[in-house]
């Protein structure tokens, strides 16, 4: 007892010094070697992220931002998800920085460096300072699941926000375990709930919660089940209260379609798709090759890489069984009942529409990596005594070296994986032809600010043509203040770059004899009906019709869907309008006299130069 006692007196005269002392001074070293990390991860995650740019949803998210009010967003119904952070993130960078990419992405890397600090802190609450915590912090940083899914944008806004969610959550839950307060409950609560704010599978965290403290306590199964249900039963009903909450927001928003049960051979797929090709070797750096990740998602990795990964995961399973016993199982056990939502999640939602192969996208699993980590972590690594203040035992001396060296070896592996298998899927996610297309067309506003465009889908590596009209550039571009389908003598198209070009018609139609051969179609006060040939069919479609007068004059230009208020110039000049089919007459209106020459109606085409 003296010798414990004067141990622990040494131990506070050290920790007064080292307040005196500067923080860096107070730092360990594998607190050292972790910020390390943290600095080079988020150095290396900026730099690629500021080389990306807006894709696909990305573009719906900023165009119903720019439509709709902030009340209106945070219920919107997006297929299915409730979203209401991504919105407001959303909704700050439409209004303040339309289409600026660094604000969209700075709040980004902000996510990820405090998903990365609180991450390290949980560990070393759990733990103590370790040179082995190292290695579970490498691979929630440097996994190139998740730090090549983050660029994209509409994607990022999910899992980076779980990702701080969960480590904030088990953060604050471990201290609650340490010394129980309403306060230090609320705050994991809060993350989870600011979680949920941005993925319904946030809703999972609290059951994670649940898993790690069964497995954290002490005695049998029973004795866990037992004191976790009576020491914190009321601290687990608050969960179930507030994810009933969620369920029913949820259900009143954004119901789920219904689905059918899946057949087990396509859950076998899914499961071998999510979980065996996706996330296993993502928890060692792999899948260790430059063409891994595909527009439809994950290209199946080479049968070796599989080899390796599942023998390394079932060594680990093995090994913490050995090491862990109870406190591994539950470990185990927890991360598979995530693997298991998550898989009956995708087979709910997505696998009628879409079968089996949906399982490749690696969306779907992304989220589960961080969780595998902190399992894995419990399973093989034996936590402080009741997550106690004491420092953990030092290993004997002659362990010494191999408990510094081992972790170092396995960081530097899990890097050297990552530089192998992140470089390669980067461009993929880069985008540069959605960046080249949105800076050509801003370019040419600047240039022209009077130019009028017709209103076409954007390119199908931009915008899949699923999208609808939300595809359209007029949405898609919406913040740069680009003027389409408007009356105009000379209206443009976007062709596959974003760069303006002057249009020709194809599937003409033009119109019928004109009734006086000196002026065509005399247009004044009253309405002149200008006939067409045929029935214009389609819509969207452009008619341009030649015209002159003496004096400048306002009409109207209307067809049955549209109406047009035009200016005629004096002198001879033509005039485009876009309208919807079908039609067989233009009406025309002016206020002086005015004689249209002539009327086409047909679908564009840029043209070249």
């Amino acid at each position: 007892m003296t010798a414990e006692l004067q141990t622990h007196d040494e131990r506070s005269a050290s920790t007064g010094q080292d307040r005196q002392a500067p923080p860096w001074a107070r730092w360990s070293g594998p607190a050292v070697v972790a910020a390390v990390l943290a600095a080079g991860q988020l150095l290396w995650f900026t730099v690629e992220l500021l080389r990306g740019y807006f894709w696909q949803d990305d573009f719906v998210f900023l165009y119903l931002a720019d439509t709709r009010s902030l009340g209106q967003l945070l219920l919107y119904d997006y297929n299915g998800h409730l979203q209401p952070g991504a919105f407001v993130l959303s909704w700050f960078v439409a209004r303040f920085a339309p289409l600026s990419w660094p604000a969209a992405a700075l709040p980004m890397v902000a996510m990820q460096a405090a998903a990365l600090w609180l991450c390290w802190r949980f560990l070393v609450r759990l733990y103590g300072e370790r040179w082995a915590l190292l290695v579970p912090f490498a691979v929630v940083a440097f996994s190139p699941l998740t730090f090549v899914l983050s660029q994209w944008w509409a994607y990022g806004l999910q899992l980076l926000p779980i990702q701080l969610a969960l480590f904030g959550a088990l953060n604050a839950h471990a201290a609650y375990l340490a010394r129980p307060t309403w306060w230090r409950a609320g705050h994991a609560a809060l993350f989870v709930v600011g979680g949920m704010a941005f993925a319904e599978k946030a809703v999972l965290i609290p059951a994670v919660l649940f898993g790690l403290t069964l497995a954290l306590a002490d005695g049998g199964l029973r004795a866990r089940i037992v004191g976790t249900l009576r020491d914190h039963g009321r601290l687990w009903l608050g969960y179930l209260v507030l994810l009933a909450g969620y369920v029913a927001l949820h259900t009143w928003r954004a119901p789920l379609a219904d689905s059918t049960a899946p057949a087990p051979r396509d859950l076998i797929s899914l499961v071998r798709a999510m979980v065996g090709e996706g996330l296993l070797p993502a928890l060692y750096g792999g899948p260790w090759n430059g063409n891994w990740l595909g527009f439809a998602g994950l290209a199946p990795p080479p049968a070796a890489v599989l080899a390796v990964t599942w023998s390394l995961s079932a060594v680990v399973v093995l090994l913490g069984l050995w090491l862990g016993r109870t406190r591994a199982a539950l470990a185990w056990v927890t991360l598979g009942g995530y693997l298991a939502a998550s898989v009956l999640l995708v087979a709910a939602a997505r696998l009628g529409p879409f079968g089996a192969i949906i399982g490749t996208d690696p969306r779907y699993v992304a989220d589960s990596l961080p969780v595998a980590v902190v399992c894995a972590a419990v399973a093989l690594l034996p936590p402080r005594h009741r997550l106690a203040a004491a420092p953990p035992a030092e290993p004997p001396g002659w362990l010494r070296p191999a408990s510094v060296l081992v972790p170092l070896v396995l960081v530097v592996a899990m890097i050297v994986g990552a530089g192998a298998s992140i470089p390669g899927a980067l461009p993929e996610v880069r985008h540069a032809s959605a960046k080249d297309y949105v800076e050509n067309a801003r370019a040419a506003g600047r240039l022209e600010p009077n130019l009028v465009l017709y209103d076409s889908h954007v390119p199908n590596d931009i915008m899949l043509v699923f999208f609808g009209d939300d595809a359209l550039a007029s949405r898609a571009l919406r913040g740069l203040g680009l003027r389409f389908d408007r009356p105009t003598g000379d209206l443009r198209m976007l062709d596959g770059t974003g760069t303006p070009r002057r249009i020709g018609l194809v599937g003409t139609v033009g119109n019928a004899p004109i009734p006086v051969e000196a002026c065509g179609f005399p247009v004044g006060q009253r309405i002149t009906r200008i006939p067409f040939a045929e029935r214009v069919e389609g819509s969207h479609v452009v008619v341009q019709f030649g015209y002159y007068t003496q004096h400048a004059v306002n009409g109207t230009v209307s067809t049955p869907t549209r109406e047009y208020q035009v200016r005629f110039e004096s002198g001879l000049h033509a005039l485009s309008v876009v309208a919807d089919g079908p039609f067989t007459e233009l009406l025309l209106q002016a206020e002086g006299p005015v004689c249209v020459t002539n009327a086409l109606a047909g679908l564009p085409l840029p043209q070249a130069g």
